[in-house]
């Protein structure tokens, strides 16, 4: 869904206005050091594939396809495309298991509390089940479907999300692949999306309209900060891109303001009209995010030092 499709898509009832909170959090020590080799072995890694084999770098596709070639060809040309791959994959797995997140999903608690329904969006089927086990220890109706369940059991999970039997379901990409999930009204992303079409696909979850004059739909994103999931360092450019100008409102929140966070995420209603193109005299917001002026850079796509 492009922006003119949200644009469209709003002013046709289509879809429910919408509000995003990116909640920000600091790493632990254990967590930014491994974040820091990884990354160095990342650099490492692209200082070969672009010094030694001249892999394309005009722009993130074109580098990943030259990458993913050299990995099945070459020795050492290979050996370089295959080390990068999988200290990517490492820091990735990394970000999306952060036990920070994990515990500052349980901070947002009174949001949920003040939900309807929820949709908790993790990495892997451990982490989700261990999330729902930790929301059940606080008092919530939580529970996790995944792709090891039988078909039987996956339908039952999502008939009692739909029925109001549990209010959280919690779920690693499952979610992500054309499984027909109940509407809900909030959404936490605890393990950040691959792609900018992801995570569309992640608001399609909560966007749904079910009547009118239902409550805004609203979106949660943890992030690490100082990673390339933070916005500062160009995480989530193409989705904020997207969504800058539709959404009612976006919001920046670090883990010192998760009182602020729950009071937002928790709000029923919007600012008033939804967030079309500006109307004309409107007050000017000021923006949480500025889309970057440079051109791109794939140092930076990857933060390589």
């Amino acid at each position: 869904m492009s922006t003119i499709d949200f644009v469209k898509a709003l002013s046709d009832g289509v879809i429910a206005p919408f509000s995003i909170a990116m909640v920000g959090l600091p790493m632990s020590n254990q967590e930014a050091s491994a974040y820091l080799e990884m990354t160095r072995e990342i650099s490492s890694a692209y200082g070969a594939l672009v010094g030694q084999f001249g892999v394309d770098t005009s722009s993130f596709g074109s580098f990943m396809r030259s990458v993913n070639r050299l990995a099945s060809t070459s020795e050492y040309a290979g050996a370089a495309a295959n080390r990068f791959r999988m200290a990517l994959f490492e820091r990735r797995r990394l970000l999306g298991n952060s036990g920070v997140k994990a515990a500052s999903v349980e901070q947002l608690v009174p949001a949920i509390d003040l939900a309807e329904r929820t949709l908790v969006f993790t990495s892997t089927i451990a982490s989700a089940q261990a999330l729902a086990e930790r929301l059940r220890s606080l008092g919530i109706t939580a529970l996790s479907t995944d792709s090891n369940l039988s078909g039987i059991e996956r339908r039952q999970r999502l008939d009692w999300f739909k029925r109001d039997d549990i209010k959280v379901l919690v779920a690693p990409r499952i979610l992500d692949e054309g499984v027909d999930v109940p509407a809900a009204d909030l959404a936490i992303v605890v393990a950040g999306a691959q792609s900018r079409r992801q995570m569309i696909q992640r608001m399609g979850r909560i966007l749904r309209r079910k009547s009118d004059g239902e409550p805004l739909a609203r979106l949660a994103v943890m992030f690490l900060q100082g990673t390339v999931e933070d916005p500062v360092a160009g995480g989530y450019e193409g989705f904020l891109r997207e969504v800058l100008d539709v959404a009612d409102d976006i919001a920046v929140f670090r883990s010192d303001q998760m009182r602020d966070a729950n009071v937002f995420l928790a709000s029923r209603g919007g600012l008033g009209e939804a967030r079309l193109p500006r109307w004309e005299g409107e007050p000017v917001r000021t923006p949480i995010w500025t889309p970057p002026t440079e051109p791109f850079d794939v140092r930076r796509a990857f933060q390589i030092l």
